[in-house]
């Protein structure tokens, strides 16, 4: 991602491993821990200064179990975790995390018309408080909604686009 707001620019570059396991038929447990490049430009004394940083995001969690489904569309219920491995705003002038432990539940409809699958999820999210240099932050919590579709191109090649958005 980059942006420039006629002033400032700021870059993020993450390179995202995940892993992804099914001890059950319906069960499906999802992780994910990004590694990035962030740099960011900030005033200082009177000029531009270029900071960046590289290293470890905060880590994403997610259970996810299959309710219902039929012979071309799913409904899903997801439990997901949020935990600050990254470096947090609060002491680092570039951050790689937000510095806080989030819990989710939500709820994924999706349906398939070969070859676009078309997807809508609604969650509950709450972001913990903590105490940082700055005093106590509680960032609290938020509804969040997704849709979008997916375009399988081939069995390996896939193209996804949706829009997401939250309600704090």
């Amino acid at each position: 991602s980059a942006n420039n707001d006629g002033t400032f620019d700021s870059l993020r570059l993450d390179a995202v491993p995940h892993a992804r396991y099914a001890p059950l038929r319906r069960l499906e447990v999802y992780g994910e821990l990004p590694f990035s490049y962030a740099e960011r430009e900030d005033p200082a004394n009177f000029t531009i200064v270029s900071n960046n940083v590289t290293g470890i995001g905060d880590a994403f969690s997610q259970l996810s179990f299959e309710g219902f489904s039929g012979e071309d569309w799913k409904i899903l219920y997801n439990l997901d975790g949020v935990f600050p491995t990254g470096k947090h705003p609060y002491r680092h002038r570039v951050p790689l995390g937000g510095g806080h432990f989030a819990a989710a539940l939500g709820q994924t409809a999706m349906t398939v018309i070969d070859p676009v699958v078309l997807f809508t999820h609604l969650g509950y999210q709450h972001t913990f408080p903590r105490r940082f240099a700055v005093g106590s932050v509680a960032p609290g919590r938020d509804i969040r909604f997704r849709f979008g579709g997916a375009l399988a191109l081939n069995p390996r090649v896939q193209t996804t686009l949706h829009v997401t958005g939250d309600i704090v």
